[in-house]
């Protein structure tokens, strides 16, 4: 359909996705785990933390792959939506530091620093989209 949860499926998202198999007129594909880890890292479940922590404890992650898709959303998303649009990054950067707290070790501290830094940046971004917007009001 094109939307998971309230993000786009853009082709970085899609990159990488296996066919599982097609029934019917349907075809079905498993996301990479780098894309499943930024959607996870959107909803609010505690059980979606402990979905990525087993992600990436099977050491099936590319965390150079994982935060240029984040960006790469990120852009699309505040290009697309402006302030209305997701910081993927942002997202990401809480969502690994909760999963660092609870399982210290796990995610390699210079993923985290460089997200925190992107994260920040972003966030301006996106607190000067808000602001135009609520100008323009």
């Amino acid at each position: 359909m094109g939307k998971f949860i309230r993000l786009r499926l853009y082709p970085e998202l899609r990159e990488g996705a296996e066919l599982v198999g097609v029934f019917n007129k349907l075809e079905v594909y498993l996301l990479s785990n780098e894309a499943i880890i930024l959607f996870k890292s959107i909803t609010e479940r505690e059980r979606d933390l402990d979905d990525i922590a087993a992600i990436i404890e099977s050491r099936q992650v590319d965390w150079e792959r994982l935060m240029r898709m984040a960006v790469e959303v990120t852009e699309r998303e505040l290009g697309d939506k402006g302030s209305r649009g997701i910081v993927m990054v942002y997202e990401l950067f809480v969502t690994l530091q909760c999963i660092e707290e609870k399982h210290p070790g796990l995610v390699p501290r210079n993923v985290l620093e460089k997200l925190e830094k992107l994260g920040e940046n972003y966030l301006r971004r996106w607190l000067e989209l808000t602001r135009g917007s609520l100008s323009r009001s």
